[in-house]
């Protein structure tokens, strides 16, 4: 150690007995505390700003932290108290819902759908009720085929088909899609397609019709009503939708309007909402087509009557689901058209947006060259506008000289910057068509390369 550091160490303030600890030095930050910022509406900072009155979620209305959230969940779940159970709330079906019975005749009952009584009547399973008791805009349409019972659920109504009854449900209670008026068409339609069916099978006495009394049974001309009602709709609005399209497509060509562009969002998501509802139920009468012991199970009436069917004796019930499933398929190819039609629709526009966004951009850059150049000129005559003593005042050539001068150099920046400015757009324009030009060279020699070696195979053969 040199002689010098020695002696600092030795020194009395170096020593540990000695030290003090002196404060931090503030720099005058404010200390803030991490919080859980929540970007929902439903957050309780939100909903204490929006409304402005005191509550226990949310003192204040700053983003409130996430110890404060689970303490406000714990909070209301030690609330809960015994008469929060209400099995009798669970154990019924809150719809709207009427029986056809075999003669044709309907029934509106009042009382509400108890579940143990459609399990023990229908021979469901307690998972075969999720269809029923879900929320009409929720349904995914199937197709369930029970010991005593067929389930079909389709967004226009929801059914359990019987060998003797037909139990529909139309929509829920606080469901706006669907009136009473309008559940009261529904019935009736259903109705006038049955005893439709009911006497074209009567007509057909021919047991090897497939449109006999026997291969007819009542709860396969339910289904078909129900599936003709299902198709028919979603038929009709495809043909809306493409209507609605084409109308909108010419003036998209001259013009892009904010409605025009509300409706065409409309008509994508409408579309969208089509295609997969009927993608899904086309799905669900493919999965019952594709196993025999359902399709026999489907004449349930033959098993009430202790008749024994064999399994591959289904061919009424095939062709049935297989002519609808042939229609959804149609009605979908039409749907996907339109969804990718609709697609391109929005691609062009977003082209023409960044088109016309470039084109501003390409004048915002114009203007500011032309701007640069006039204020440097501008610059110069501010200085001389000052009425300062410079000597140049009785030169009767200088003032000549100044404006030339003045006019020479917003020239030289105004041919500088729009030289750039093209310089650097054909540079882009070459970069991209270079880039095209070394993908299709590619491709090119891709094929060559290709049509070499086979006929380099067909010359060895």
């Amino acid at each position: 150690m040199p002689p010098r550091l020695r002696l600092r160490a030795l020194q009395p303030s170096c020593w540990p007995h000695t030290w003090t600890v002196s404060p931090p030095p503030t720099i005058g930050l404010r200390v803030r505390a991490r919080s859980y910022e929540h970007s929902s509406l439903h957050a309780p900072g939100t909903l204490h700003a929006q409304s402005g009155a005191p509550t226990s979620l949310a003192p204040t209305a700053s983003p409130y932290s996430r110890h404060e959230f689970m303490a406000c969940w714990h909070k209301a779940s030690r609330e809960v108290s015994p008469a929060d159970l209400r099995y009798e709330g669970r154990d019924e079906i809150d719809t709207k819902y009427v029986i056809i019975t075999q003669d044709l005749k309907v029934e509106k009952p009042t009382h509400k759908l108890r579940k143990n009584d459609i399990i023990s009547r229908y021979g469901l399973l307690p998972r075969d009720l999720k269809a029923l008791d879900s929320h009409i805009l929720d349904v995914r349409p199937s197709l369930l085929v029970g010991r005593r019972s067929i389930v079909l659920c389709t967004p226009i109504a929801r059914a359990v088909i019987t060998h003797d009854r037909m139990v529909v449900v139309t929509a829920d209670r606080t469901n706006p899609t669907c009136s009473n008026e309008g559940m009261a068409e529904i019935i009736s339609t259903i109705v006038e397609v049955m005893r439709y069916l009911e006497m074209e099978a009567t007509a057909n006495l021919d047991g090897n019709d497939p449109r006999s009394p026997r291969d007819s049974p009542f709860e396969l001309r339910a289904l078909e009503a129900i599936l003709l009602m299902t198709e028919r709709g979603f038929k009709s609005i495809s043909s809306e939708l493409q209507a609605r399209v084409y109308s909108t497509i010419p003036q998209l060509r001259f013009s892009v309007d904010a409605l025009q562009l509300h409706d065409l969002l409309e008509a994508k998501r409408m579309c969208e909402d089509t295609l997969f509802a009927g993608r899904a139920l086309q799905s669900a009468l493919s999965t019952v087509l594709s196993e025999d012991e359902d399709l026999a199970a489907m004449y349930i009436t033959e098993k009430i009557e202790g008749h024994t069917r064999a399994t591959e004796d289904h061919q009424s019930a095939e062709l049935l689901l297989e002519y609808y499933e042939r229609r959804l398929d149609e009605t979908n190819e039409a749907a996907s058209r339109l969804s990718k039609m609709l697609v391109d629709i929005d691609s062009g526009i977003a082209l023409s947006l960044a088109s016309s966004r470039l084109r501003m951009g390409e004048l915002d850059v114009q203007t500011a060259i032309f701007m640069s150049a006039l204020t440097a000129g501008a610059v110069v005559a501010g200085l001389f506008g000052m009425n300062l003593e410079n000597g140049w005042e009785q030169d009767p050539v200088m003032f000549r000289t100044v404006t030339a001068s003045i006019c020479a150099t917003m020239s030289v920046i105004f041919a500088l910057g729009w030289t750039r400015f093209n310089r650097a757009r054909k540079s882009q324009l070459m970069l991209r068509h270079r880039t095209n030009g070394l993908y299709s060279g590619n491709q090119v020699g891709r094929t060559s390369m290709i049509g070499r070696d086979t006929s380099q195979v067909m010359g060895k053969s």
